[in-house]
């Protein structure tokens, strides 16, 4: 299966925990930015799908964090998002319905898309980054997502 048919399993599964099972959430690390998700859980979760997606053998796969602030974003101080397979996966970019009004958006990196020029912009401000995923803190959280996609 590809990446993309993996993305919205996972964007499916979180979304369902989040709308109809938030109780199950509560006592997990991460629960609060997922609260107003898609507003503020840009990071949680884009470790989580970067987790989850090299756990479904994908591999190479990045979590970007960009944070500047920019005329042409107004209102986006700071954004994460996914790279795998040389292409931007986004599952929260929608909390920004002035730039972008998809649940799941994947472009291609180095294209005009607004999460390349976003990056850029991060970059010559010297407030870019990119590695690993990480779910130290959020296993709880992440085994709950995990479970409920297999449910999918």
């Amino acid at each position: 299966m590809s990446f993309i048919y993996h993305t919205h399993k996972f964007r499916n599964a979180l979304a369902y925990l989040i709308e109809f099972e938030s109780y199950k959430l509560l006592d997990c690390n991460g629960w609060a930015c997922l609260n107003s998700f898609p507003s503020g859980s840009c990071g949680v979760v884009s470790d989580l799908l970067g987790t989850y997606l090299t756990e479904q053998g994908f591999s190479g796969v990045k979590v970007i964090r960009a944070n500047t602030q920019s005329e042409i974003f107004p209102g986006v101080n700071s954004h994460a998002w996914v790279e795998v397979n040389r292409k931007y996966v986004d599952i929260t970019g929608h909390q920004f319905p002035q730039i972008s009004d998809s649940r799941i958006s994947i472009q291609d990196k180095h294209s005009s898309g607004w999460l390349y020029r976003y990056a850029q912009e991060a970059k010559a401000d010297f407030a870019y980054d990119e590695g690993e995923p990480s779910i130290d803190i959020y296993a709880d959280l992440y085994q709950l997502v995990a479970h409920r996609v297999e449910s999918i």
